[in-house]
């Protein structure tokens, strides 16, 4: 195709970039399979404004978008670009790789950006070359890794079997052919899954009692248990009777003394006592003389 941008002057250089850039596209990618390469190569050459070729390295920017006035490109790449007499070849996809689904049929438009311009208009649309022209209907032998159907999806997969729908495809029963020759016995297929646990049966009729085995030995005595809960007092039992006095015990040792009291006030005094009977008069002491010895001066008396 041919892509024929309006003029813009090209910031960074004192000329106009008032570029007629040919554009020639060739279409190299359909498909990542076998040996395709996944690029596009892109030519072309670029003047300036008044009208000499470029001869120097420039960044060019390439955009693919949906639309034409898209502000989002669906992909986009830069390169370092020598220019020969304002001749160019790019390889694109080389450094962004092209996603599967960018050529879906659809019109793209191709952007142009050159060094730190504006994007040239306006943007061309991208074209078919001649060969490419027969994609709509293949001819020649068809060599996909699989095949899908737009709206449906996937009929044939990697492997060579069909996965659409099934619908259709089988056709009425021909007539019996021969018996072939016994091929070899095929290898043991896997096991096959558990089938579903059948229903109980009926319960049997219970067998005769066995022999008792033997006791079989004593178990280790188990942990004493914790102590329960004090029971209910019970109701007082009837008095026992009186046992026999023992015998006395021994007299005990004598207390110390206790200290004397105070003493008593002196209580009243006694009545008189009746007076006593006379007594039996004495006898009569021996008359003494007029002048008695010395021992007379002290009489006794005797009763």
């Amino acid at each position: 195709m041919t892509y024929r941008p309006s003029s813009r002057s090209r910031l960074g250089l004192a000329r106009t970039a008032a570029c007629a850039v040919a554009l020639g596209v060739t279409v190299a990618f359909a498909s990542l399979a076998a040996a395709v390469p996944p690029v596009i190569t892109q030519q072309g050459r670029l003047f300036d404004g008044q009208g000499n070729p470029i001869d120097e390295t420039l960044s060019i920017e390439i955009a693919i978008y949906a639309n034409e006035g898209d502000s989002v490109p669906l992909w986009m790449e830069q390169q370092d670009v020598d220019f020969d007499d304002g001749y160019f070849s790019m390889a694109l996809g080389s450094v962004t790789p092209f996603t599967a689904n960018l050529f879906d049929g659809s019109v793209r438009y191709l952007g142009v950006t050159v060094g730190s311009d504006p994007e040239m208009t306006p943007r061309s649309p991208i074209t078919s070359v001649p060969y490419a022209l027969v994609a709509g209907d293949a001819i020649g032998d068809l060599h996909p890794t699989t095949v899908s159907i737009d709206g449906y999806g996937l009929v044939i997969d990697d492997s060579g079997q069909w996965v659409g729908d099934p619908t259709g495809l089988t056709g009425p029963q021909g007539p019996q052919g021969p018996k072939g020759s016994t091929g070899a016995t095929g290898p043991t297929g896997p096991t096959g899954a558990t089938g579903a646990t059948g229903a109980t049966g009926p319960t049997g009729a219970t067998g005769a009692n066995g022999t008792n085995g033997t006791n079989g030995a004593t178990g280790a005595t188990g942990p004493t248990g914790a102590t329960g809960a004090t029971g209910a007092a019970g109701t007082t039992g009837t008095n026992g009777m009186n046992g026999a006095t023992g015998a006395t015990g021994a007299t005990g040792a004598a207390g110390t003394n206790g200290t004397n009291g105070t003493n008593g006030a002196t209580g009243a005094t006694g009545a008189t006592g009746a007076t006593g009977a006379t007594g039996a008069t004495g006898a009569s002491g021996i008359v003494g003389s007029a002048f008695g010895d010395a021992d007379s001066a002290n009489p006794t008396s005797s009763t």
